[in-house]
């Protein structure tokens, strides 16, 4: 699980904003973020080192989560945390120890970002993608994300991936498979 995490190196001292200052300018939002573009899923699952005991309650459970993971993308970033590219991690216990997995949700704004090289459909703080008629456009008609990379839950029996939009996308957790299913509006 070592290598499942990337961290941003601190920053020298002279290279730290002064107090109350705005940190130093990193493309994609001009702020400094606590992780760095992620471009590879963690497929097949791998041991994660466990340190003492799990307790009996938690073996043969998982553990979900997910969150953004690519930023950056060739021809322009995200703005904001929330908006970046999402990707599923799982933590599966058993009685012979802990695997981790992760992949990327596959989601219609995912794939028309990754083929166009920038942010398409917006977000939290990014803006949609064009120029200025384009979003007067999107303004009576707006194209909305449907990459959940802020929060999971689980629906009727359904496992469902959301951010802030009205969009949701459905995954299936136990087979961890790579493609996943996007509902349109839940109104």
């Amino acid at each position: 699980m070592a290598d499942a995490v990337q961290t941003v190196p601190p920053l020298p001292a002279a290279a730290r904003p002064a107090a109350g200052a705005a940190g130093p300018a990193t493309p994609g939002g001009g702020r400094r973020r606590g992780f760095v573009t992620r471009t590879q899923a963690t497929e097949p699952p791998v041991d994660a080192v466990v340190h003492g005991r799990l307790p009996e309650w938690l073996r043969g459970g998982s553990l979900l989560l997910n969150g953004p993971a690519i930023w950056d993308l060739p021809g322009k970033s995200y703005a904001h945390w929330f908006d970046g590219l999402a990707l599923l991690h799982r933590v599966h216990f058993t009685d012979a120890g802990v695997r981790y997995a992760s992949r990327f949700l596959d989601t219609e704004d995912a794939r028309l970002s990754r083929q166009r090289g920038r942010p398409e459909l917006g977000g939290y703080d990014t803006p949609v993608a064009g120029g200025l008629l384009s979003r007067l456009v999107h303004v009576f008609n707006p194209r909305r994300t449907d990459n959940g990379c802020v929060v999971l839950s689980q629906c009727d029996g359904q496992w469902l991936a959301l951010t802030e939009s009205d969009r949701v996308t459905r995954f299936d957790p136990a087979p961890w498979p790579r493609r996943a299913s996007c509902a349109g509006p839940t109104s």
